[in-house]
C-alpha cells in the first residue's frame, strides 16, 4: 500500500509525505509510527525554516555547506533522532521572483539507501521505496512577500495622505511645492518631512509623523527604506517618494508614493 499525504500547515500545503506503507494494514487504519514521526519532523523543519529563512536563503549557495551541517544537527530543530533520520536541502530555487528552498527528511534503507533527491529542482526522482517528507519553503516566503507588499502599500498611502493634508492646510495652496520634502533640509520645519537624499531605513519618528502606529518592517523582519531624493521625483511635479524592502535573496520590493492634491 502506498501512502502519499499532503499536509496542511496554517492553511498552506507546505509539506508532502511519502511512505511505501505496510501491505498488512487495512485501508483507513492509523499511519505507522515511522510515518507519524516523519509528519512531526516535517512540521518541525517547516517551523525552523520560517524562523531562519532570511539568513539561510540570504546566504546564497553557501547554504549548501554551512546550513546543511546545521540541518544535520536534528536536535537544533527540536526533533528527536530516530531510525537514522537524515535531512538535506535544495539549492536556492526561484518561482515568480520568490527565492526558496525545498528541504527533505528521510529514513534510510537497511544499507543506508536514500531517495534520489535533485537539489537543483527540489524534486525526488526515485523514492526507492523509502519514507520521506518534503518541505516546500516557497509558501513561507510567499506569505512574507505578501506581508511586505501590504506594508509598502500602507507606507506609500501614508505618505500620500500626508502630502494631501499638508497641501490642504497651506493657505497659498501652492501646487508647485513638494510636501514630501522640507524646503530647507538643514532646518526642517515642525510640519515638514526630513530630507532623505538616499535610501535610508524609516525611523520611528518618521512613522509617527505619517500616522503609522509602529515602525514598518518587511515580512522577513528587515527595515522598510525610503527616499525623497534623486531616486524619487523631488524637483518638479508630480512629486514622489520611493519606499522599498529587501528580500533575503537580495532583490528589492519597491512602491512609489505620488503627490495627491
Amino acid at each position: 500500500m502506498v501512502i502519499v499525504m499532503a499536509l496542511a500547515m496554517t492553511a498552506l500545503a507546505c509539506m508532502t509525505l511519502w511512505s511505501h506503507g505496510d501491505g498488512g494494514r487495512s485501508p483507513g487504519s492509523a499511519p505507522s509510527p515511522r510515518v507519524e514521526y516523519l509528519a512531526t519532523v516535517g512540521q518541525q523543519i517547516l517551523g525552523w525554516y520560517r524562523r531562519h529563512a532570511s539568513e539561510a536563503d540570504g546566504a546564497g549557495e553557501s547554504f549548501d555547506d554551512a546550513w546543511t551541517e546545521k540541518l544535520g544537527r536534528v536536535a537544533d530543530l527540536g526533533v528527536q533522532s530516530k531510525w537514522a533520520l537524515r535531512i538535506a536541502a535544495s539549492s536556492l530555487l526561484q518561482d515568480r521572483g520568490v527565492g526558496y528552498r525545498v528541504l527533505i527528511a528521510w529514513l534510510p534503507g537497511p544499507q543506508g539507501e536514500a531517495p534520489d533527491f535533485d537539489p537543483r529542482s527540489g524534486r525526488v526522482a526515485n523514492h526507492r521505496g523509502l519514507e520521506y517528507v518534503l518541505v516546500d519553503g516557497r509558501l513561507a516566503h510567499q506569505a512574507a512577500a505578501e506581508f511586505t507588499r501590504a506594508a509598502l502599500d500602507t507606507v506609500a498611502r501614508a505618505f500620500e495622505a500626508r502630502f494631501r493634508a499638508s497641501y490642504i492646510r497651506d493657505p497659498d495652496a501652492d501646487i508647485g511645492r513638494n510636501w514630501f520634502r522640507a524646503v530647507d533640509c538643514q532646518s526642517p520645519g515642525l510640519d515638514e518631512l526630513p530630507c532623505a537624499d538616499a535610501f535610508a531605513p524609516m525611523s520611528g519618528d518618521l512613522a509617527t509623523r505619517l500616522g503609522l502606529p509602529v515602525e514598518p518592517v518587511s515580512g522577513w523582519g528587515g527595515p522598510v527604506e525610503w527616499t525623497n531624493g534623486v531616486e524619487a521625483s523631488s524637483k518638479s511635479p508630480p512629486y514622489s517618494v520611493e519606499v522599498r524592502a529587501q528580500t533575503p535573496w537580495g532583490t528589492w520590493m519597491q512602491r512609489t508614493a505620488i503627490q495627491v492634491l
